[in-house]
């Protein structure tokens, strides 16, 4: 991973495919195995939020396995 350029409370990264499914299932983990109750207060967010980022990953890892042929 490597950081190309932060601004404000955005910061954009490279990331190769493994740290990208890595990354992909901890946040399924969490978001399967931390009660809702809990969420937020051990995770930092709300589980839609998760959620909502799981699936851009899905989206992003779809795109680049199609680009690979796989």
């Amino acid at each position: 991973m490597r950081k190309l350029r932060g601004r404000g409370k955005s910061i954009e990264l490279e990331l190769t495919e493994d740290e990208l499914v890595m990354i992909n299932n901890a946040l399924n983990e969490a978001r399967e195995f931390v009660p809702a109750t809990e969420f937020h207060a051990r995770m930092g967010v709300d589980v839609e939020a998760v959620k909502h980022l799981l699936s851009e990953i899905h989206e992003v890892l779809g795109s680049v396995r199609r680009e690979a042929g796989g």
